[in-house]
């Protein structure tokens, strides 16, 4: 631990709140934090290993992190923001979800409720924690935030009164199931169970169109995945056989063509395409669905550290994402098919925390791509870093469509004269921001569609207008 409070531990008395030394339990957290982090750098790699010594090793160094932890919090209680500083506060709760302590995290547990009750703490994250002791205890959870996966498939842990979960997370200011289960799944690339929470469309297998599926295997994240490859009509033609094509890369690749692939719906790119074209609105193009891997979708996703997520989540390698676009797909794509070489002709795109990593990827890999596709973006997660990735590059020349719902945050039960929450906000402040720094005002479209949900049925609803403001003629 950090020298300088190492002494201050020592001592007996309990100290005044005007003597709590704030600087040194910053930088003491922060090293614990550190520390933390980066035995858990391989966390994926190692268990799917079998490396029993490296867990032996990570479990023994998570108990004397917690044992420091435990002398910090007896001796100044829980370092909130207000008390000590805000990057303690979020290292303590890194530190704590890591501790294999029970007793310890229910002596937390009777300091944040009544903080949390005053509103100096966050009620959500407490009761979360009350879900994790009540589980380790062998007690059904109270609010509905454990879930575990079984067969690749996540699965809600038991749950005390299920019939009154959603008023109880209303209280602590958590959104409703449904809403958390969709967050979950889309994070996580996985489907969910809980009962009559996720909708699954009945399967419907034409695809419309020529589908080409390659595996790429990637030197960035050492594993496979699949480019879902839609050509358009006539593409194979001797007359085309010249001619180049604009195209979309879009993440998220398993639910964008086939209901039989996707874990939640799809987005019906190939029946929206082939509609535009046959219409004149758009000219015919290619689509390349890059697959998400599964379990390590939201670390490949989110390039930034984010405190919220389960201890289990690893380390985000989301900044290793633009590379992998530009230095393996676009080449792996451009020498097999007819596409843009160009930033006019490229665009990249997805939902969710794949329009978030769309976003950081067009801020540091600048003339790459000319349009962005961006539904429902997670600006929020990241602690919003990504605002200030916008802030720092130049956007010149891009053409964007950036929308979301208008209450995809909050409770599912929406009347379109409901307040609009975060995420309307966030979304055209992130328009504001391209316009602020190079792009052309009539460029970015910025759309908010009052109580449309987070989900595949609604970027679906939307994606003709999307590519008619991007690619319309």
């Amino acid at each position: 631990m950090h020298a300088a409070l190492l002494g201050v531990l020592a001592a007996a008395a309990p100290l005044a709140a005007q003597d709590v030394p704030r600087d040194s339990i910053t930088a003491a957290l922060r090293q614990l934090a550190i520390e933390d982090q980066t035995i858990r750098a391989d966390f994926g790699a190692r268990v799917a290993a079998g490396d029993t010594a490296y867990l032996q090793r990570l479990m023994a160094s998570d108990s004397a992190r917690t044992r420091q932890l435990r002398a910090l919090v007896t001796r100044y209680g829980w370092p909130t923001p207000a008390r000590v500083s805000r990057q303690a506060a979020d290292d303590a709760w890194l530190l704590l979800q890591h501790a294999d302590d029970v007793p310890f995290q229910l002596e937390v547990l009777a300091q944040l409720w009544p903080l949390a009750r005053a509103g100096e703490f966050p009620a959500a994250p407490v009761a979360m924690l009350e879900d994790r002791t009540r589980l380790k205890q062998g007690r059904p959870q109270w609010y509905g935030s454990g879930f575990t996966v079984t067969d690749g498939v996540l699965v809600a842990e038991p749950l005390d009164e299920p019939a009154t979960v959603d008023a109880r997370r209303a209280e602590v200011g958590l959104p409703p199931m449904s809403v958390y289960v969709d967050t979950m799944r889309i994070a996580y690339g996985l489907a969910a169970i809980w009962p009559d929470s996720v909708e699954r469309p009945a399967p419907d297998s034409a695809i419309r169109g020529s589908l080409r599926i390659h595996t790429l295997a990637s030197r960035t994240f050492g594993n496979t995945r699949k480019l879902r490859v839609l050509v358009p009509p006539g593409y194979d033609d001797p007359a085309n056989a010249s001619r180049t094509w604009p195209v979309l890369y879009l993440h998220d690749g398993q639910n964008l063509f086939d209901p039989r692939t996707s874990y939640v719906g799809e987005w019906r790119v190939d029946e929206v395409v082939d509609s535009l074209v046959r219409a004149g609105t758009i000219a015919p193009m290619i689509i390349v669905g890059i697959d998400n891997t599964g379990r390590d979708r939201i670390r490949e996703y989110l390039p930034y550290p984010e405190p919220r997520l389960p201890a289990d989540a690893g380390t985000m390698i989301g900044d290793r994402t633009p590379g992998f676009l530009v230095d393996e797909v676009l080449p792996y794509i451009e020498a097999r098919y007819r596409v843009a070489r160009d930033a006019a002709g490229r665009g990249l795109g997805g939902s969710s925390l794949g329009a978030l990593i769309s976003a950081h990827t067009a801020a540091m890999r600048p003339g790459v791509f000319g349009t962005l596709l961006l539904e429902s973006s997670a600006l929020g997660w990241g602690d919003r870093r990504i605002f200030a990735d916008v802030a720092a590059a130049r956007w010149d020349g891009i053409r964007a469509w950036i929308a979301t719902g208008s209450r995809e945050l909050g409770d599912s039960r929406c009347e379109p004269s409901m307040p609009e929450d975060a995420s309307a906000a966030d979304s055209r402040a992130l328009g504001e921001a391209m316009r602020a720094h190079g792009a052309a005002g009539d460029a970015i479209a910025v759309q908010v569609e009052p109580c449309a949900p987070h989900n595949e049925k609604a970027w679906a609803a939307r994606l003709g207008a999307a590519l008619g403001f991007l690619y319309g003629q």
